[in-house]
């Protein structure tokens, strides 16, 4: 029995050794893993505020990249002190970006590199033998982040009449390459400039002349021609008219003439009340036009406002234009003549050029101008006109074709001499309007 009891006794003993042992072997298991979990967690949160609080000390962009904060760091906090918009991303460089997180300044470097070679559109040139062309003039358009030079692989023989082909390069500051051809003709030039916008000029004694005002010379060459002026038998100072000659001549040396007479009159009467004009002039057109409009937009509301300010009564005095241009501002009323004149004053005014108009061949006079705009001269007139005259239709920037054919179907309203006078463009600014302008009268 004691035998029995004692070996029972063990065996007991032995299952509550182990009963404790294992406990605490589970237990060190389970903070093991905890431990091990959080030691993760924090590597976590670590690695992503590092992630989070980065900021990229330099970075690398094509040229012609456009920057962003996002570009640095991803952090929201963040701040971009450096102007981005003031890098020249189109220039091969490096350049500085400071950054602000958390109370530091961090400065980045920006390399703006360009490994994207050009892009462009060949045209075909042609040119008289006497000239030369540049590579530039092979390229109908030129696409690249940075600077482009253009250059002949092979100097073209610009000497010899026919078509030959041109090896041209395109090479930007990053160094990249782009291989191009195109045609080159040579032709014999023997046709002379044609000199635009010669008229006859009529000005007041003792006043300068800008005698190269509105004239233009073009060459089927293409080419910039200047044009020379002979003034030598004029004299400003003495009443009269005078003979002056245009001269143009080409690389070819094609010339060409053209020929018109300056007329010196007396100043005209009221001309004492040029300065009282100029300043009824200049109270309006503070009122009316400013530096951000276009000429054109200019223009267009000096006429309306003529057209619309000056009631028509059919009465003036014609004996001078600055006098009746002075009624027309303190009367507000008057004829043709009247808003003529008062046109005339605010146009002159205002800086653009102008010549009078007058109709032949009518029953009664009538005055309007023309004007000199983007680079052409137009015929304007700020009259009224009654409903039988169509006068909805307005004489506003319009070619001779216009008034001529508004002359036909309103009894030689316009009807003038165009000798007298430079030509206007073909072209109308009014491209849906019917040709029958009676066809507009409802």
């Amino acid at each position: 029995m004691d035998i029995l009891q004692t070996t029972a006794a063990s065996s007991e003993l032995g299952r509550k050794r182990l009963k404790l042992k294992n406990p605490n072997r589970l237990a060190s298991i389970i903070l093991f893993f905890v431990l091990a979990m959080v030691a993760i967690n924090s590597a976590n949160k670590i690695v992503t505020k590092y992630i989070k609080n980065r900021i990229h000390r330099s970075i690398t962009i094509e040229a012609g990249t456009a920057l962003s904060l996002a570009d640095f760091t991803t952090n929201p906090d963040a701040a971009m002190l450096t102007d981005l918009r003031a890098i020249p991303v189109n220039e091969l460089g490096k350049y500085p970006a400071i950054i602000t997180l958390g109370g530091k300044k961090v400065v980045s470097v920006i390399t703006v590199v360009d490994t994207t070679p050009p892009k462009a559109v060949e045209k075909q040139v042609r040119i008289a033998s006497t000239n030369k062309a540049k590579p530039e003039d092979f390229f109908e358009s030129i696409q690249d982040a940075t600077k482009v030079e253009a250059a002949f692989i092979q100097e073209p023989r610009f000497g010899v009449v026919g078509r030959q082909t041109v090896a041209l390069s395109l090479v930007d500051a990053g160094g990249n390459v782009s291989l191009f051809e195109s045609v080159l003709e040579v032709y014999i030039d023997t046709t002379p400039p044609v000199i635009h916008g010669v008229h006859d000029l009529t000005v007041w004694l003792g006043e300068p002349v800008a005698y190269k005002f509105g004239i233009a010379v073009t060459d089927d060459s293409g080419e910039e021609i200047d044009i020379e002026v002979d003034t030598s038998l004029v004299n400003l100072k003495e009443l009269g008219t005078y003979p002056v000659v245009y001269k143009a001549t080409d690389t070819s040396k094609n010339t060409t003439f053209a020929h018109a007479s300056i007329t010196v009159a007396p100043k005209p009467f009221g001309f004492e009340n040029l300065e009282q004009l100029n300043l009824l002039c200049d109270n309006q057109l503070a009122i009316l036009i400013n530096n951000s409009m276009s000429d054109v937009e200019k223009l267009e509301a000096i006429h309306t406002w003529v057209r619309e300010s000056i009631l028509y009564t059919g009465h003036s005095d014609k004996e001078s234009f600055i006098n009746e241009a002075i009624n027309g501002f303190t009367n507000r009323n008057g004829d043709c003549f009247t808003c003529y004149s008062v046109l005339k004053a605010m146009m002159e005014r205002a800086g653009f050029k102008t010549i009078d108009v007058e109709r032949i061949d009518g029953r009664t006079s009538h005055y309007w101008s023309l004007v000199y705009v983007e680079d052409a001269w137009w015929h304007i007139d700020s009259t009224p006109r009654s409903r039988a005259y169509n006068g909805d239709w307005l004489c506003f920037l319009r070619t001779d074709e216009e008034l001529e054919q508004f002359s036909m179907d309103f009894r030689g309203y316009y009807k003038m001499d165009s000798s007298l006078y430079p030509s206007t463009p073909e072209e109308s600014r009014y491209p849906g309007e019917p040709s029958n302008l009676d066809e507009s009268i409802n």
